[in-house]
């Protein structure tokens, strides 16, 4: 018998076994996307990936151990409808950041921005593809697609402005898959392709057309950044954690020693004031202690809080606002907090009001042209409560 043999075989075989070990040890550690039961993420397992937005439904708990470090896919979103328990330590902070590191620029003086006035309109939540419609007057119109299809160029440079507008890399027209119900606004759409938006382009005329809606054009777009800055590298960024609380639910989130980098990327259809590397609606959690850096959106927005927030002994470090209080109730108080690098403002607060429930009548009958505004006054001695008039309500 070959001793000889025999030695080096199960050296073999033990390096091998020790290598698979070793590198499943290395691997990150997943996350499900929707919970079922509490969760605890232990050191003793990082690091942990998430590469799909997780769900934390009302009545359970996530719960994340000092000194764990989490990583997450660009746009991902942390939802959290029950609650979450983030208590890190001073020497053992808890850190959640992008997967793929941003590289940013070190001096950042160009303010981000996003357009807000245009979207796609129709099944786009699922597969980037819509109808291009602008925002006008306070109502959305469509583009026609006169002068797009005759030369490449033409499309090429209109659909180049139109994807940096709507927060894309890249968008192609598609065909027409259902045509609008608005204006059409704009027609025979000449860009250069360097133009911010299509409004700077060369065109007809604001609703000068001749076209019809079967004519709207419908773009398919990929590599969704939701800002205006580094395609490449914006598109690396997360969203944030979504804090909803009410008060059926046990107990406040909790983020204490927490570190927030690289998040407040909007998903589609958010409205990029909505974004933010912490969003807080309802009961507001414990916020102590935090470092937010390298932001594109918002640091924290509160927005229709109830309660008492409080934010403490924290760095904030933001392209949008440092702090964004939009709440009808609810109130906020900072301490030993430092907000530097904003391009908004360091603290936005807005006192929002519930819009009144009046029951409303025209008499006689008006008729209001075709994208022209209805502009309704009340005079405060018409309105009492239990009022009758003879008119239908």
């Amino acid at each position: 018998m070959d001793l000889a043999g025999v030695g080096v075989q199960s050296l073999l075989s033990f390096t091998l076994i020790f290598t698979i070990c070793l590198s499943f040890s290395n691997a990150d550690t997943v996350i499900d996307t929707s919970l079922s039961a509490d969760l605890t993420l232990r050191r003793s397992d990082q690091p942990f990936y998430v590469n799909s937005s997780i769900i934390v439904p009302p009545g359970i708990t996530l719960t994340v151990e000092p000194g764990v470090t989490v990583t997450f896919d660009p746009g991902v979103t942390l939802s959290v409808r029950g609650r979450l328990v983030a208590r890190g330590q001073s020497g053992q902070r808890i850190r959640f950041t992008a997967a793929d590191t941003p590289n940013i620029p070190a001096h950042r003086d160009s303010t981000p921005i996003w357009f807000d006035g245009v979207r796609l309109a129709g099944d786009f939540t699922s597969s980037h593809v819509g109808r291009l419609e602008l925002l006008f007057g306070g109502s959305y119109g469509t583009v026609c697609q006169d002068g797009w299809p005759w030369y490449w160029y033409r499309s090429y440079y209109n659909t180049r402005v139109a994807a940096r507008m709507l927060g894309y890399k890249t968008c192609t027209r598609v065909n027409n898959r259902g045509g609008g119900t608005g204006n059409i606004l704009l027609n025979n759409v000449r860009c250069n392709g360097h133009e911010d938006s299509l409004w700077d382009c060369r065109h007809d005329g604001v609703r000068v057309h001749n076209c019809l809606h079967s004519q709207d054009v419908w773009l398919q777009c990929s590599g969704y950044t939701g800002y205006r800055g580094n395609p490449n590298e914006t598109a690396k960024y997360w969203s944030g954690i979504e804090l909803v609380t009410n008060t059926s639910v046990p107990g406040v989130s909790d983020l204490q020693y927490v570190d927030i980098e690289f998040a407040g990327l909007p998903n589609i259809g958010t409205h990029s004031n909505d974004a933010a590397a912490i969003s807080v609606t309802g009961i507001p959690p414990v916020l102590d202690n935090l470092n937010i850096t390298n932001v594109i959106g918002n640091g924290v927005l509160l927005r229709d809080i109830a309660g008492h927030a409080i934010i403490n002994n924290s760095y904030f470090d933001s392209l949008s606002n440092g702090v964004s209080f939009r709440s009808f109730g609810g109130d906020l108080a900072m301490n030993n907090v430092q907000i530097s690098n904003v391009n908004k403002a360091g603290v936005y607060y807005n006192r929002t009001l519930p819009l009144p429930s009046y029951k409303m009548c025209l008499t006689p009958e008006t008729t209001v042209p075709d994208g022209e505004p209805l502009i309704v006054s009340f005079d405060s001695t018409d309105l009492h409560l239990g009022l009758q008039t003879s008119c239908s309500q």
